[in-house]
């Protein structure tokens, strides 16, 4: 959130480098959850020791299943409710990174802001994430994380409708403009919020569920595929789409981002309803 919002801010106050070592030490802060590990260690001694304890007590040690690399890749794509994520991920990588990777071109070269306008409109669209993932979560808990990526993805396409409309001009270029794109932004943190979480909760829980019906634990795998699939999703996005779109007519198709991220999405919403009943119980709460 710092990152998004305030580097534009400080890239005409200081240098990159400068600016690069400011921000640095929120590194660190990805190591949070390395102190938030509640398994147990898998070292061979530790490993051993808890066998010996167990068995002194009368007890029996459940193991977990290893998989090598190979049988791993292929049980992740027998994985049907995997594969279809992997295709609803897929459409949302396509049209965030192409809105993340734009944003400034797009704001720039067809709404015609300057760096200060610019500056303010990312932070209306990420500082607010952590608060708008409260909203999120509660309607997961309510409804179940199928509802609550559809109401991330309505209220984001309704936001980049926003941004397309403000393009055409019908609203002046005066603080009209200026005040509909901004509520724009804040709309869609309400979407981004979701993105930015949802790719860690469904791997993990059809990692889980996996193991629960197999015994066999391997959801490394599951990010990995993942990863490698919403890279190959975003280079056909930035590295295609977006780069052309910049070149044609010497950037005179630009106006169309927001349309084409919004197509994208909405894919991805229609794409989710053809997930299995699983889903629909991650993160809902049971009475």
């Amino acid at each position: 959130v710092l990152g998004y919002a305030l580097i534009p801010a400080l890239i005409g106050a200081a240098n990159i480098r400068t600016i690069a070592w400011i921000f640095l030490p929120l590194a660190l802060t990805m190591m949070i959850p390395m102190f938030m590990i509640k398994e147990d260690s898998t070292l061979p001694a530790d490993v051993e020791k808890r066998r010996t304890e167990a068995q002194a007590k009368g007890e029996t040690l459940e193991e977990e299943e290893t998989v090598a690399i190979i049988p791993s890749i292929k049980y992740t794509l027998k994985n049907k409710p995997f594969v279809l994520w992997m295709l609803v991920y897929c459409l949302l990588e396509f049209g965030l990174q192409m809105y993340l990777a734009g944003q400034n071109v797009y704001y720039s070269g067809v709404l015609k802001l300057s760096g200060l306008q610019i500056t303010m409109l990312m932070a209306l669209t990420f500082a607010p994430v952590p608060f708008t993932l409260l909203l999120y979560n509660r309607i997961v808990k309510r409804r179940g994380i199928r509802t609550g990526y559809a109401y991330s993805l309505i209220v984001f396409i309704i936001a980049m409708l926003m941004m397309a409309i403000s393009g055409t001009g019908v609203f002046g270029e005066g603080a009209l403009k200026m005040v509909i794109v901004a509520i724009a932004s804040v709309v869609s943190s309400f979407g981004i919020g979701c993105f930015f979480s949802i790719n860690y909760t469904i791997p993990a829980t059809l990692a889980a569920i996996e193991k629960e019906q197999t015994g066999i634990s391997h959801p490394a795998m599951y990010f990995a595929i993942q990863g490698l699939a919403s890279g190959v999703a975003t280079a056909i996005s930035t590295g295609l789409v977006w780069v052309n779109l910049k070149r044609i007519g010497d950037g005179s198709k630009v106006y169309l981002m927001p349309f084409i991220i919004a197509l994208a999405v909405f894919l991805s919403l229609v794409m989710s309803k053809t997930m299995p009943k699983e889903i629909d119980r991650i993160g809902k709460e049971t009475k």
